[in-house]
């Protein structure tokens, strides 16, 4: 017995040395370097066995993962792959970070290699493939699975943004390897794509139109190229081809979910082109598709967002909308759908039914920030056409708030500015109307105002009190059941609102209830629109007194603020036409709304002001504004106007020809009487600059110099003045004399007050302000030349040279000049 054990275990291991003298024969035997069919057979099998057929299932499996974590952005045209754009990628930092993964760590060993996934194993596979199975005999290969694994290399890498390194690996195994026939039209793509991605988009877009023109593909590789053609097509901006291009992926895929994003975007391309009845169409094949709860909600409003009251019915679009909402999940949208009855409704001019829908969507929790955002900052737009500025701006602030790309961010922040920039134009307006008002007043009449207005100041601060008492009370209340003040628990534990799941809840519920949405950013707290009402603030741009002020009961109080001398009067009126004026014409070139433009200056001219120049360009922006707009009617009275009151100024001229620049005296005179103001400024006399600014406004108010004059009276008033003196002196300047290098550097000043752009100052001249004075120096003796050279040329005549140029001959030749606010400032001004 113990003899056969033995004889056993001696056979044993017997059995396992010949097994591994067969295997290291065989593996011996397999080399790389001999090509016989045993080789070719093993390595082909066990190359693709052992890793490629891996690598194919690990790039699949990742590209999945991209598509079904992506979240589509239904504000602008949906890419063809649900994923996130491949661009090409920083090679050097790639090697970087590949490179400190195996830098030594702190206690000098070196750090391990973490395991490969995604694209990076798959990179790795198709490398390993390679470097282990690869036949290359001579400059031959002989291993045609090595054609297979270049390919996958290549899709890797440019599935990674890498898209040097996959032409690399894609082109060799077109020039180098045989058996490729087969796998050449999907490399000829990956090839197409990755050109466009490292920016060869010619070459990229010939390959992609070649293989397009191809027939005879398998249906998924014809869809693939097709797609592809149509999101390249989109990128030009050729949206016809692109949605042929994408009827043919349609034509060529049995896949619902792709049929209906395919749909979508030739939805959203009829969309773009305005052809809004084939784009619902389009809309309503994704919604009966069925391709997912996310993509039938965004059909249903893309149909919505379509709507032609010309064309369509509102009632018809409202009721299915409406029923809709009703429907199983769809109940969690109805905010959605809200909003997008309520677009119809201001479509369809039906604008108290909008603003009820536009409310409701404000209701309840927001199941897509992009849709609640566009909500609001719909209803700010009609806030702003009905003139409620303050009210448009809140809501403008709370879309801000809550929509969550930057594109939108941006396009409502510059809205929401220049609104504010208009609102504090127009409230002044307002409120020097009601101070010159009370002004011409009797004493009786003054009196009997105030006393009305304090009585109702008492109501209203009784009513605030009283709901100031009801607010505590319940807060009051709520804080002895779970508050914050009992949040942290009785031994300071886990109950603080983010250790807890509930407290958590509560916590964000208070903090919106107290602030409402607030995007995060610096100082949020102590921001106006968190801490005033609407009503607040709009009592606040009127100058009215606030909550706080202990004498705003008495009736002197408010007597004794009325101006009574005539010359502060006037300089109340002054500063309430040149405002206007500013405001009318903002409304026509920051919001383009020429109506509301209109109608503030013919208030303005109706007033009348104070000041000539401010009528006639009052009057010429009226006439520009509509001029541009083909409103001929009023356009043609205010020509008529201009023509008859002001015959002989530049706007007249403008008007009588406008196919050139017009020319107009330009007395040596205001060039020297600048340069004397110029000095006062220098000297630091502000006063004198101010007064001879006002002199030379009236002297000569249609020469181009009083460009420079008034920028210069800005810097004065921000030398000697308070802030928004100085803002606002310099906002007068961008909006009187646009297109001017004056009115640029206005802005600049604005946007250095702002913190938008930082002031560099020069080493060289050792200050901003020297730097600036031999720069104006300059500006100056160039403006002389210039002029002197025009007149010249206008007249053919001599001209007398004076100190730093050749003394010139006064004469009537006329210099050129644009029309103020539409031509082009001609020559150099600075």
């Amino acid at each position: 017995m113990r003899f056969y054990c033995s004889f056993a275990r001696t056979g044993l291991s017997m059995k396992k040395k010949l097994l591994a003298i067969a295997c290291v024969g065989l593996l011996v035997g397999c080399s790389t370097e001999r090509d016989s069919f045993k080789n070719r057979t093993f390595h082909n099998a066990t190359a693709w066995f052992n890793t490629l057929f891996n690598a194919e299932e690990a790039l699949e499996k990742k590209i999945n993962e991209l598509e079904l974590e992506y979240k589509d952005n239904y504000s602008e045209i949906l890419p063809i792959d649900p994923r996130p754009e491949i661009t090409e990628g920083d090679l050097f930092a790639d090697a970087d970070a590949e490179a400190s993964k195996f830098r030594p760590s702190n206690n000098g060993s070196s750090q391990t290699k973490p395991a490969a996934t995604g694209f990076d194993l798959v990179e790795e596979k198709a490398m390993k493939a390679i470097e282990k199975h690869s036949m290359l005999i001579r400059g031959k290969e002989y291993n045609k699975m090595m054609t297979r694994a270049y390919l996958i290399l290549g899709k890797a890498r440019y599935n990674k943004g890498k898209g040097f390194e996959a032409l690399n690996a894609l082109n060799y195994m077109k020039s180098n390897l045989p058996y490729h026939k087969k796998y050449t039209p999907e490399a000829e793509m990956y090839i197409a794509l990755a050109n466009i991605q490292t920016g060869n988009v010619f070459e990229g877009e010939r390959i992609l139109e070649k293989l397009n023109k191809d027939d005879g593909y398998k249906k998924k590789f014809t869809e693939s190229v097709s797609k592809y053609y149509a999101q390249d097509l989109i990128r030009r901006g050729e949206y016809e081809e692109a949605i042929s291009e994408s009827d043919d992926a349609i034509a060529h895929t049995g896949n619902k979910k792709r049929k209906a994003r395919y749909y979508y975007i030739i939805g959203q391309l009829f969309s773009e082109m305005e052809m809004q009845n084939e784009a619902g169409e389009a809309f309503t094949r994704v919604y009966q598709l069925k391709p997912g709860f996310e993509m039938e909600v965004k059909s249903q409003l893309a149909i919505a967002q379509n709507f032609d009251p010309e064309k369509n019915s509102y009632n018809s679009y409202k009721e299915h909308l409406l029923g809709i909402s009703k429907k199983g999940n769809y109940v969690s949208r109805k905010n959605e759908f809200f909003y997008a009855i309520g677009d119809m409704a201001l479509k369809d001019g039906k604008i108290d039914e909008s603003r009820k829908y536009l409310k409701m969507s404000f209701e309840g929790e927001a199941s897509d920030p992009y849709i609640r955002g566009k909500a609001y900052e719909t209803y700010a737009n009609l806030e702003f056409d009905e003139g409620n500025y303050v009210h448009a701006s809140a809501y403008y602030d709370s879309a801000l708030a809550v929509i969550p790309y930057d594109k939108d961010i941006k396009r409502i922040t510059d809205r929401n500015s220049s609104l504010k920039t208009l609102m504090e134009k127009y409230y002044l307006v307002k409120r020097n109307d009601s101070i010159l008002k009370l002004a011409n007043m009797s004493v009786e009449e003054k009196e009997t105002f105030f006393k009305d207005y304090i009585a109702k100041l008492k109501i209203e601060d009784e009513k605030r009190q009283r709901e100031a008492e009801i607010e505590m009370t319940t807060f009051q209340t709520q804080s002895k059941s779970g508050g914050f003040s009992s949040s942290f628990g009785e031994e300071g534990g886990n109950t603080f609102y983010f250790y807890n799941t509930s407290q958590k809840g509560f916590g964000q519920t208070e903090f919106k209830r107290i602030w409402g949405n607030v995007r995060l950013g610096d100082n949020w707290r102590s921001s106006t629109a968190a801490t005033l009402s609407i009503e607040e603030r709009e009592a606040q741009m009127l100058g009215q007194v606030d909550s706080q002020n202990p004498r705003r009961y008495e009736l002197e109080y408010y007597l004794e603020q009325i101006p009574t001398k005539r010359s502060e009067l006037d300089k109340l009126k002054v500063e309430r036409d040149t405002t206007e004026l500013s405001l009318g014409i903002g409304y026509f070139d920051m919001f383009k709304n020429a109506k509301t433009a209109t109608t503030t200056l013919e208030h303005l001219v109706s007033t009348p002001p104070k000041n000539e120049e401010t009528n006639a360009q009052a009057l010429y922006q009226i006439y520009r504004i509509n001029n541009k707009v083909e409103n001929v009617a009023k356009a043609d009275e205010f020509k008529n106007l201009i023509l008859t009151k002001y015959p002989n100024s530049i706007y007249a001229e403008y008007i009588l020809n406008p196919e050139f620049d017009f020319t107009t005296p330009t007395t040596q005179e205001a060039l020297d009487y600048y340069q004397e103001t110029y000095a006062f400024y220098q000297e630091k006399n502000y006063g004198e600059v101010k007064n001879r600014t006002a002199f030379a406004i009236e002297k000569w108010p249609s020469e181009i110099i009083i460009a420079k004059f008034s920028l210069l009276n800005a810097l004065a008033i921000g030398a000697t003045e308070e802030k928004d003196a100085f803002r606002n002196a310099l906002e007068l300047v961008t909006v009187a004399y646009q297109n001017t290098d004056e009115a640029k550097k206005a802005q600049e000043i604005i946007d250095l007050l702002d913190g938008k752009t930082k002031k560099v100052v020069s080493k060289e001249s050792g200050s901003a302000e020297e730097e600036e004075r031999k720069m104006e120096e300059t500006r100056i003796k160039e403006q002389k030349q210039k002029e002197r050279e025009s007149a010249s040329s206008a007249i053919g005549t001599e001209i007398k040279s004076t100190d730093d140029a050749p003394s010139e001959k006064e004469s009537s030749a006329t210099r050129r000049r644009s029309a103020p606010s539409d031509k082009k400032q001609q020559g150099e001004k600075k």
